[in-house]
């Protein structure tokens, strides 16, 4: 079977297609990805042969080139013809859209091949983010894979035609950034995990805040600033490591405590490693997110524009607190016993 997926490059939104990619070319199946010319190392890294857009215009996550939904929203159009037209040449048997792409959503179902929705985010979030926008996509197409853990969800049941698959992540993604080793150099304190997202989201000024707020903490930290920041200019305590890319999953079984912007996949690796979390949430899902983790007693909310003392007031407080620690390792336990990837793949499979 042949896969023709399409996403844009957001930065949280490639790990858990390219996871999913993964797991349906392990099973024998190709997969083909259009995207953006930054995600093709990556994609093709994956296993998956990569697609480049003809008429939809290039981006590039960087510093300066922050995601808005107007650009977002002419983007759509254009990749949804660039989309079609793939799937033509390319014979495809299946399509798979990012969901936020409403256009190329609606272009997939109306469409004479098999149509999913991928979804990055928790389904209820995303059928009720921004007045309902991409509710129409999720309810129409065949199939809806949501990256999320079942017990991650808030709402209500959901259709039949939704399959939670778990946070899907590909293999490690090699570069000189994530090659560089990082190791503990204050194993007697406590270790705290900090990032505010790997791609651009504006987040400079409340970064500034955090590594602030940081620097002056009795507890080892590391902040992860990713690619698109540059670490000039960031408070740095003693005990404190300002790093471009350390994978989070080498870290976080040894973290106390995870400081986030709340992004879905920070989230998600936080709550299967049961690590407590302060969200700083910034836009999209994020707010949602950060609710739910409070809903569920596994850390605390604050706006991202706090100041640094009502932040390190905060961590300090979550730090002593040792029942989240024991709730937050409860609920690692909970996700860890639901089904994986499996059912989610055996629903595409089932689809031609």
């Amino acid at each position: 079977m042949k896969i023709l997926a399409l996403t844009f490059d957001a930065a949280g939104n490639l790990p858990p297609l390219l996871g999913l990619a993964e797991a349906l070319i392990a099973r024998g199946h190709t997969v083909e990805i259009m995207g953006h010319l930054s995600q093709a190392s990556r994609i093709e890294a994956a296993g998956g042969h990569y697609l480049p857009f003809v008429d939809a215009p290039e981006r590039n996550g960087d510093e300066d080139a922050p995601l808005t939904l107007g650009w977002l929203e002419g983007f759509d159009h254009a990749a949804a013809w660039d989309f079609l037209s793939a799937a033509r040449r390319h014979a495809a048997d299946v399509l798979m859209v990012d969901v936020l792409l409403a256009a190329s959503m609606d272009a997939a179902i109306g469409s004479r091949w098999p149509a999913v929705a991928f979804a990055h985010a928790p389904y209820e979030i995303l059928a009720n983010f921004m007045g309902g926008r991409f509710r129409p996509g999720l309810e129409a197409s065949d199939l809806v894979v949501v990256t999320s853990y079942a017990a991650f969800h808030a709402g209500p049941h959901v259709p039949q035609d939704v399959v939670f698959s778990g946070p899907l992540r590909p293999r490690p993604f090699r570069t000189a950034a994530s090659d560089a080793a990082w190791t503990r150099r204050h194993p007697s304190r406590p270790l705290i995990l900090a990032s505010l997202s790997t791609g651009q989201q504006s987040q400079r000024p409340a970064l500034e805040r955090l590594c602030e707020a940081l620097a002056g903490l009795d507890a080892e930290v590391l902040v992860t600033i990713g690619p698109a920041m540059s670490p000039d200019g960031l408070a740095a305590g003693p005990f404190m490591s300002l790093e471009r890319v350390v994978p989070h999953e080498a870290v976080l079984p040894m973290a106390d405590l995870v400081v986030t912007h709340a992004g879905h996949g920070t989230v998600c690796a936080a709550l299967v490693a049961g690590v407590p979390m302060l969200c700083l949430p910034g836009g999209g899902d994020q707010p949602f997110n950060a609710d739910r983790v409070v809903e569920l007693g596994l850390g605390q909310r604050l706006d991202a524009s706090s100041a640094s003392e009502t932040i390190s007031e905060a961590i300090r407080r979550l730090l002593a607190d040792r029942a989240l620690r024991r709730r937050a390792r409860a609920f690692a336990a909970v996700v860890a016993a639901e089904p994986g990837p499996m059912p989610a793949i055996e629903r595409i499979e089932a689809l031609t």
